[in-house]
């Protein structure tokens, strides 16, 4: 699960980490999500964390070989 979120926070360096509900009052004003869809302001405030760029995801080495193929696969949507 961690990998999952750890990927989706990496290719959404612009957007937030938060509750559901959070993240939707936050684009439901107009300027927030019109920045948020031309990836231009980080959000702040209304108990969200911004997004940041992982320079490694944080497998276990026992681990690694299994998610492998999936670690692949999210090479290949990146480009």
């Amino acid at each position: 699960m961690n990998l999952f979120l750890q990927y989706i926070e990496h290719v959404d360096q612009n957007g937030a980490t938060g509750n559901l509900v959070d993240i939707l009052q936050h684009v439901e004003t107009p300027f927030n999500l019109e920045a948020y869809e031309k990836q231009t302001n980080p959000p702040r405030g209304g108990g969200l964390a911004p997004n940041r760029p992982i320079p490694v995801l944080m497998i276990p080495p026992e681990h690694r070989q299994q998610v492998q193929l999936i670690l692949q696969e999210f090479r290949r949507l990146e480009v």
